[in-house]
C-alpha cells in the first residue's frame, strides 16, 4: 500500500499528518495517460473469484459513503455523480471488493492539476481495493474492466494521475502499458494558497516496457 495511506489511516500518525498538511503540503504527482492494452483479461485475473461488474446506481453510491474505509461523505459522492461522474464496481459474493471512479468531463485531481477532456477521453480516479480484499491483485483488473467498459461508451484515452510515492499503482498501472506524461509537484499553503509546478515532460521513448 502506498506509504502516505498507511500514514493518514494510522491511528495516532493520521491526525498528526493531518494537522501538519493543512499548514503546508508538498505532493509530487505524475500525469499519466492509459489506453487500453494489447493483451486479454486473463492476463489480469486476480486471485479471487467469482466477480461482477457494474456501474453504481446512486443508492449504491450513496450507501459507499457509508463505509468506514471511504473518506468521502454522502454529499461529496452524491455530487460527483450528479456532475456525471461514473463508479464502477467489482463485487465478490455480494460484497463490494473494489471500485474506481472516473470522470467524462475534466480530468480534476482535487484542484490541482485541472483541464477538460475531448470527447474520447476520460479521467480516472479514487480507484480502491476494500482491506479485505487486498493482496488479490483486483487494481489492474478493475481498471482493465474500466478501459472496456468506457472504449463501449467511445472514450480510447485515459487520463490519470499518480503520486511520486505511491509505487503500488504506479506498478500497476505500467502493468497496463500507462506512460508518463508530465511530472508535477503540487505545494498548498494554509489550504488557501495553491500551485502546481510542472518540474518535467516525458516522451515515448520513456515509457515503460508492457509486460
Amino acid at each position: 500500500m502506498n506509504l502516505v495511506v498507511r500514514v493518514k489511516e494510522h491511528r495516532w500518525l493520521g491526525p498528526a499528518y493531518r494537522k501538519l498538511t493543512s499548514v503546508v503540503e508538498v505532493v509530487p504527482f505524475y500525469l499519466m495517460l492509459e489506453e487500453m492494452p494489447d493483451m486479454d483479461l486473463r492476463e489480469v485475473q486476480p486471485g479471487i473469484s467469482p466477480l461482477e461488474e457494474s456501474f453504481l446506481t446512486l443508492p449504491q453510491v450513496q450507501q459507499l459513503a457509508e463505509n468506514p474505509e471511504v473518506p468521502e461523505d454522502v454529499e461529496e459522492l452524491t455530487k460527483r455523480f450528479h456532475d456525471g461522474c461514473l463508479c464502477l464496481g467489482v463485487w465478490h459474493d455480494g460484497a463490494l471488493a473494489a471500485y474506481s471512479w472516473c470522470n467524462l468531463k475534466e480530468c480534476n485531481y482535487s484542484e490541482r492539476l485541472v483541464f477538460p477532456l475531448g470527447e474520447d477521453e476520460a479521467y480516472l480516479f479514487d480507484a480502491r481495493t476494500f482491506a479485505t480484499f487486498r493482496g488479490k491483485k483486483l487494481a489492474g483488473y478493475v481498471r482493465y474492466r474500466l478501459y472496456q467498459e468506457l472504449n463501449d461508451l467511445g472514450r480510447k484515452r485515459f487520463y490519470s494521475t499518480s503520486s511520486f510515492l505511491n509505487k503500488s499503482a504506479l506498478r500497476f498501472k505500467e502493468r497496463l502499458c500507462a506512460r508518463r506524461v508530465r511530472l508535477y509537484t503540487y505545494i498548498g499553503l494554509f489550504q488557501k494558497l495553491h500551485a502546481s509546478v510542472p518540474l518535467r515532460r516525458y516522451s515515448r521513448s520513456d515509457d515503460p516496457t508492457c509486460i
